[in-house]
């Protein structure tokens, strides 16, 4: 059903409210780890991505580890979906993941919309009516730990995070360099503007763990534990088959355990992370992805809570938000053939209080785009601008992502339609 809002612009909302700053560049702050995150310092508009353009087909190379403890303790010893490695499975693509064979996370091509099966490739279609296009392709490097720790020995066999992505990296190339999953194995897969980088990349660990003991002694086996990450900048460089070695542009880094758990659940760390690259750094934690903490520049108050392409940790849904599109400039060519890139029922809907009484239709956001921002007409002095978003969600009925954050469990439903 449509829903049909009537607005009075002098009634006072106490409602979510978003402060925004549209169009700036963001501060180059720090995403968890030793390196600048690397923002596309070349551009000035939003919707051109803050380290990956919202706009294109992209080929995700997915650089997938599994580490055969031969030194100290394996962390998951469950041979699940990814099985635990012994010092004979040690090679590249000699363990595969079920979850890198079936399609479940990312699809194989740039399949038609009616075929898209992967819940990465599928979240970031959907949000994008079509405009953000990404499918994968998976090389699984099975590791010993004494390899990785050969050249910096540390006590109990440990070793840091950079150590294993370029020690990892290594093994991969001095074995015959990049073999893939399904085979897209050319520069030419990973490269959309041909310019000699790929794109993007994921390294996704199986079994990278850090723990203290009760001395409180810190033992570090890669930094991150299950469903912790980063996004970030490595300076390894890949062998392809053509004999040369290609650098990748940005990374997201997860450790993700044993099964496909944290990778199709489309509100943890790998979607959080990805959308790093299209919104910006730290300050645009938001979403449930992190609380206001001592950052400024964030465009939601809440600490937690709501939804969003930045959300993680205490989301409410896992769809995108009005914010989410207007800031990047996904609007449906089929639902919304207006100029604005906020409105209702093919008519914009960014309203002021200068408009008075205002009538729209709001149809189901994520298939429609369909929105309305209500500018609050009353701040204090200096204040930025703030707004309230409304959007109908009809879930459960409009075959989208679009539903409450772990109603998978059979004991919390879907959620309700409404606004």
């Amino acid at each position: 059903m449509k829903k049909l809002v009537s607005i009075i612009l002098f009634v006072f909302f106490q409602y979510l409210i978003f402060a925004q700053i549209p169009n700036s560049i963001f501060n180059n702050d720090l995403i968890n780890s030793s390196k600048d995150f690397p923002l596309n310092i070349t551009t000035q508009n939003t919707w051109d991505g803050a380290a990956i353009n919202p706009v294109g087909q992209y080929r995700v190379l997915n650089i997938l580890i599994n580490i055969i403890y031969d030194q100290s303790e394996e962390p998951y010893k469950s041979d699940d979906q990814w099985p635990k490695a012994e010092i004979g499975d040690a090679g590249i693509n000699t363990i595969i993941p079920t979850w890198a064979q079936d399609e479940s996370v990312f699809d194989a091509d740039y399949y038609e919309s009616g075929n898209i099966n992967g819940i990465f490739t599928r979240k970031y279609y959907e949000s994008s009516f079509g405009q953000l296009h990404i499918a994968g392709d998976y090389v699984v490097i099975t590791i010993p730990q004494s390899y990785i720790t050969l050249l910096n020995p540390l006590p109990y066999g440990q070793f840091d995070i950079e150590t294993l992505i370029s020690r990892s990296i290594e093994y991969l190339n001095i074995n015959g360099g990049l073999e893939t999953v399904l085979g897209n194995e050319s520069i030419g897969d990973y490269d959309l503007n041909n310019d000699g980088i790929i794109d993007f990349a994921t390294i996704i660990t199986r079994n990278t763990h850090k723990y203290e003991d009760s001395n409180h002694n810190v033992f570090n086996y890669g930094n991150y534990n299950v469903n912790n990450g980063t996004a970030w900048a490595i300076d390894d460089e890949i062998l392809f088959h053509d004999n040369n070695s290609y650098p990748t542009a940005f990374v997201i880094i997860q450790c993700v355990g044993t099964n496909s758990n944290y990778l199709i659940n489309p509100t943890t760390v790998i979607y959080h992370e990805f959308g790093h690259c299209l919104f910006g750094d730290n300050n645009m934690h938001s979403c449930g992805g992190n609380g206001w903490g001592g950052n400024s520049g964030r465009a939601f108050l809440p600490l937690m809570g709501g939804y969003g392409l930045m959300g993680m940790a205490n989301t409410g849904m896992v769809s995108a938000n009005g914010f989410d599109r207007w800031w990047l400039h996904w609007k449906s060519p089929v639902y919304n053939t207006s100029n604005s890139y906020i409105a209702a029922n093919n008519q914009p809907s960014d309203v002021t209080q200068g408009d008075g009484t205002k009538n729209f239709i709001l149809r189901d956001f994520v298939t429609t785009g369909d929105a309305i921002r209500i500018k609050l007409p009353f701040v204090d002095e200096g204040a930025k601008n703030q707004y309230i978003w409304l959007e109908n969600h009809k879930i459960g009925f409009n075959n989208k992502l679009d539903f409450l954050t772990n109603s998978s469990d059979p004991c919390r439903p879907q959620g309700r339609p409404g606004i």
